[in-house]
């Protein structure tokens, strides 16, 4: 087993991992790692061939998608997002006493779940791995619930916690589209998708005040 810590083909930097296949010039490997200043990309291919005296890539049977930095981090932003959403309302789920306000909070976790799984399912195509469970922010949104709800647990009440929520959304969601604005299309369009979504959960939401 051979490493190397890259070259700079393209104006990239290709970092790779080579295991040697009986030539002193070639190796090959499943998968390459390009990296720039702003951005990253996945490449994932059949077979990646380096002939390494003059740094010449030859990339064959290319099945992956390319997906830059700034896409990654607004799927997930969506994930995480989405997540906390799910939470949030499972933590109220015990505390509804309206059947009206369950079956609407149900519909918004299911539209949650389908959601992060979109971001999910973009950034696995890639070979990319899903934003970690950030445990404690999950514990700090139901320890918040927990606390609000101690003393009262009527219909309205529910229903501007989850309005709060559904706002922290929407703002946070605003400021990754314009952090990353250079995003690609798809993953604007998913982020989007969301902040409308959020937004009719509001207006819904608002008829239990």
């Amino acid at each position: 087993m051979t490493e190397t810590d890259g070259a700079i083909v393209s104006g990239h930097k290709i970092e790779y991992r080579i295991t040697e296949r009986g030539s002193p010039h070639f190796a090959a490997v499943p998968f390459a790692y390009v990296s720039s200043e702003k951005t990253e990309v996945a490449v994932k291919t059949d077979f990646l061939c380096i002939k390494k005296d003059c740094l010449a890539i030859l990339l064959e049977k290319s099945t992956g998608d390319i997906m830059r930095r700034e896409d990654i981090q607004i799927l997930r932003d969506i994930q995480k997002n989405a997540e906390l959403a799910m939470k949030a309302v499972d933590t109220v789920s015990d505390k509804i006493y309206d059947d009206t306000l369950a079956l609407q909070l149900s519909r918004q976790s299911l539209k949650y779940s389908q959601l992060r799984n979109q971001a999910v399912d973009k950034l696995l195509s890639a070979h990319l791995e899903p934003a970690r469970a950030n445990v404690m922010e999950q514990m700090v949104v139901a320890g918040g619930i927990h606390k609000d709800t101690l003393l009262n647990t009527s219909t309205s009440h529910i229903a501007e916690i989850i309005i709060q929520e559904s706002s922290r959304k929407i703002s946070r969601l605003c400021q990754s589209l314009h952090k990353y604005e250079n995003a690609g299309d798809e993953a604007v369009e998913i982020a989007r998708e969301f902040m409308d979504f959020e937004e009719a959960n509001i207006r819904q939401l608002r008829k239990f005040l």
